[in-house]
């Protein structure tokens, strides 16, 4: 019943996104054995401060989603930023944990992905 319970759950939380219920289920395991994984309840992340984002940093959001992940100048010429604000704002949105850097490239962190395409779609930018 337990496990049939998890996993109701981390379907309902996850909306189909894989990649974030694999994540879930790996933090949820917390002993692993031969032949047994305990798996505790998973606590969703507080995605909160995504609205109090500025304008700017969703805009850059914004072009990221639509294109999956860019390289800084790709976003610069998407959104008509100076680099200098650009960087700044790329550099703080990294820091956050919001976007993920990769060699260069940019990405959004697949455990905010669900809240950041919600907070686009609240803002008309995008449907879902």
């Amino acid at each position: 019943y337990l496990s049939r319970e998890y996993y109701n759950l981390l379907r309902k939380f996850c909306r189909g996104n894989i990649e974030l219920a694999q994540l879930y289920w790996m933090i949820s395991a917390e002993e692993v054995s031969s032949d047994m994984i305990n798996i505790q309840p998973f606590e969703s992340i507080d995605y909160s401060f995504l609205s109090k984002i500025s304008r700017i940093k969703v805009q850059i959001l914004h072009v990221i989603v639509l294109h999956e992940s860019m390289k800084m100048e790709d976003i610069r010429r998407s959104t008509s930023l100076p680099e200098r604000d650009l960087k700044l704002h790329l550099s703080a949105m990294i820091e956050d944990g919001i976007l993920l850097d990769n060699d260069h490239t940019l990405r959004i962190n697949p455990m905010l992905y669900r809240f950041i395409i919600q907070l686009l779609s609240e803002k008309n930018l995008i449907t879902t």
